[in-house]
């Protein structure tokens, strides 16, 4: 009776035994499932994830501005020095020549060449009283890797004087076209092509009429 009283416990401190026991029990089980919870070593968890910003997309940078020097050594290389009203170009060209009138530059070079201007009073296409030319022209921006053409274009905008004298209108846009998907060549003139998205302004630079060599011949230039 002694050895077994003495293996007897209170109730309390049966209790208490019991509630250690639970207690040890249930903090291994949550040891071990916030064990099995964590990432794999270099991996944020899903909260972590999910609070943490992508970083930013790559952004292709712009296109840089085209400057008077640049056109002219890109415009010799595209062309190898020579000026020929090439109609069976295989490319595109990336650099053209844009005649226009003296009071039409300076707002080219301020607004770029756009095609809102096609086929409109001022330009080539009215001057030359074509209307299928008119037609074509409407919503596209020409350009001509030549030299001969771009000066048959810019000479329409030259003037009779009363006395019967010419007098000089012409001007000449250069640009690089940053559409080569949205250019075609122009039908109804050799050597030309049709760009139907505008040129923004800092894609075009002025070109001197001196330096726009004439052409032996400019006849036959334009296709009826």
């Amino acid at each position: 009776m002694k050895k077994l009283a003495k293996n007897l416990r209170h109730p309390r401190q049966e209790h208490e035994r019991r509630k250690a026991e639970r207690q040890a029990r249930q903090q291994g089980e949550q040891q071990q499932g916030e064990s099995s919870s964590q990432p794999p070593p270099g991996l944020a968890s899903s909260s972590e994830q999910a609070t943490t910003p992508a970083p930013p997309p790559l952004q292709s940078s712009p296109v840089s501005s085209l400057t008077p020097s640049r056109f002219s050594r890109e415009f010799t290389a595209q062309n190898q020095g020579r000026d020929s009203v090439d109609s069976n170009r295989s490319s595109v060209p990336r650099y053209m020549l844009h005649g226009t009138s003296a009071s039409n530059a300076p707002n080219i070079l301020e607004t770029g060449l756009q095609t809102s201007y096609g086929g409109q009073e001022g330009g080539a296409s009215k001057k030359r009283d074509d209307p299928k030319y008119i037609e074509s022209s409407q919503g596209v921006v020409h350009g001509t890797p030549s030299r001969r053409v771009a000066g048959a274009y810019a000479e329409y905008h030259n003037k009779l004087s009363a006395e019967g004298e010419i007098e000089e209108n012409s001007a000449f846009i250069g640009f690089r076209n940053v559409h080569p998907e949205s250019t075609e060549k122009d039908p109804h003139s050799r050597g030309s092509y049709k760009i139907s998205q505008s040129i923004p302004s800092n894609q075009v630079v002025p070109v001197r009429p001196e330096k726009v060599a004439e052409g032996e011949d400019k006849t036959g230039l334009f296709i009826p």
